[in-house]
C-alpha cells in the first residue's frame, strides 16, 4: 500500500491535450474575431471601424512563427478598432520598448488575449486610471505587462475563459518557455507574460 502511495505522489499529472487544443482555438478565434468588438461595431452600425482589423486577423496563419513587430503591429490595430467605436472615455496606453532591429519571432495572437481581457472585464473609461500595455525584449526574452483598474462587479478578472483558454494556448505552444504571473488587489488587475 505505501508503495502504492508514493508512486502515485510521483506520477506528474498528465495533460488532456484535447481539451488544451480546444481552448487554445478558441483563445485564437476569441483574438481573430473579438465578439464584443463586433457587438459594438453592429450597435453603432459601423462595422467599417473593424473591416482594417479583421482584414489583418483572417489572413494569418496561426501555427506559424511572426516577427514580434508583425504581432505588435496587429496589437495596436486591434487597440485602434476599440478607440474608434469606444470613442473619448476609452482610455489605453501602448509603451512599445522592443527594438526596431529585433528580430524576436512569436506565435500569432499570443499579445490580444490579455489585452482582451483588459478591456472585457476591467475599467476603460477613466483618463485617470487608462489601461497600461508595457512591450519588452531583451534578447530572447520577451515581456508583455498588461494593468487595469479593477471591475468590483467581477470577483476575480483571472477567472475568465479568455484567460483560461489563453493559458491552455501558452501550455501548447510555449510548454517551459512562458511565465504568466498575475496580481491583483483592490484597485489594479495585472498580468505579466513572458516567453523565454
Amino acid at each position: 500500500m505505501a508503495n502504492f502511495i508514493s508512486k502515485l505522489f510521483q506520477k506528474t499529472p498528465q495533460l488532456d491535450e484535447a481539451k488544451l487544443a480546444l481552448q487554445a482555438q478558441i483563445s485564437i478565434q476569441n483574438a481573430v474575431l473579438d465578439k464584443h468588438l463586433v457587438a459594438l461595431a453592429v450597435q453603432q452600425n459601423r462595422l467599417q471601424a473593424i473591416e482594417s482589423l479583421i482584414s489583418l486577423t483572417t489572413v494569418v496563419d496561426e501555427s506559424n512563427l511572426r516577427t514580434l513587430h508583425d504581432e505588435i503591429n496587429l496589437l495596436k490595430e486591434y487597440v485602434l478598432a476599440y478607440k474608434a467605436l469606444k470613442g473619448e472615455n476609452f482610455f489605453i496606453t501602448l509603451q512599445n520598448n522592443v527594438d526596431e532591429s529585433s528580430d524576436y519571432k512569436i506565435f500569432p495572437f499570443v499579445l490580444i488575449p490579455l489585452v482582451q481581457n483588459a478591456i472585457v472585464n476591467g475599467y476603460t473609461t477613466m483618463e485617470k486610471y487608462p489601461i497600461r500595455i508595457k512591450l519588452n525584449s531583451i534578447g530572447d526574452t520577451f515581456k508583455i505587462e498588461v494593468s487595469n483598474r479593477v471591475n468590483h462587479y467581477i470577483a476575480n478578472q483571472e477567472d475568465t475563459a479568455l484567460i483560461d483558454n489563453f493559458k491552455a494556448r501558452l501550455e501548447l505552444i510555449y510548454p517551459n518557455k512562458h511565465s504568466l504571473f498575475i496580481n491583483s488587489n483592490s484597485a489594479t488587475f495585472k498580468a505579466t507574460l513572458l516567453l523565454i
